[in-house]
């Protein structure tokens, strides 16, 4: 099972844009994801439930 995804990836998944996803870990501190070496990844349980909990708060 695939833990860690690209923002592209992440994109698809969730269902919004990819650049939704790069604004979101660039300026958002609240945003899951982890910087290794270059490169961003997301957690995807993670993603999905921020996700969640943004919409029932209507914080998106």
């Amino acid at each position: 099972m695939q833990i860690l995804a690209t923002p592209r990836e992440i994109a698809k998944i969730l269902g919004i844009p990819v650049t939704t996803i790069r604004h979101l870990y660039r300026y958002d501190e609240t945003f899951p994801f982890v910087k290794i070496r270059e490169r961003y990844y997301i957690p995807i349980e993670k993603a999905k439930t921020w996700v969640h909990n943004n919409i029932e708060n209507n914080n998106i």
